[in-house]
């Protein structure tokens, strides 16, 4: 199997990954960390294709593996562990497209709320002005003429 990022000395056959995944199975866990340590930079590459953000490739590869973990009783050898690992990244990178969604949305609602709110409170403040000015003209008008005049 040709995966970027890993080096020729470093490749596992087909045979030798099953092996690594049912001894992983069984609980070994030196056998799952030579998995990781093959697909990581893998994973890594399509996340980053992904997701554009490096940082956030990374964090998303920590998950995958953590995931194939937990998961990896789950496993059956009907399809290639390389397949199950790739859906694994696919479907966290589709997760997390759909809560940025989700956090712009509401993002965007905060800030159309925070504008209403600020139009609001202009017509408020506007209104006040008003009633003020209302105040003063009622109250320069009741003073005595001698008092408007110096106003």
């Amino acid at each position: 199997m040709s995966l970027p990022g890993v080096e020729e000395k470093n490749k596992l056959s087909a045979e030798e990954i099953l092996s690594c995944v049912q001894k992983s199975q069984a609980g070994d866990s030196a056998a799952f960390s030579q998995l990781v340590d093959y697909f990581k930079e893998w994973i890594f590459f399509h996340l980053y294709r992904w997701v554009g953000d490096r940082e956030e490739a990374q964090e998303l590869a920590q998950e995958v593996f953590l995931k194939a973990y937990a998961s990896l009783k789950n496993f059956r050898a009907e399809a290639k562990f390389s397949t199950w690992l790739f859906q694994i990244a696919l479907n966290l990178s589709r997760d997390l497209q759909k809560r940025q969604v989700v956090r712009e949305r509401k993002q965007s609602q905060l800030h159309e709320e925070a504008q209403r709110d600020a139009k609001l409170e202009s017509a408020e403040q506007k209104m006040q002005k008003r009633q003020l000015v209302e105040q003063l003209r009622k109250g320069i008008a009741a003073l005595p003429p001698h008092y408007r005049e110096a106003l």
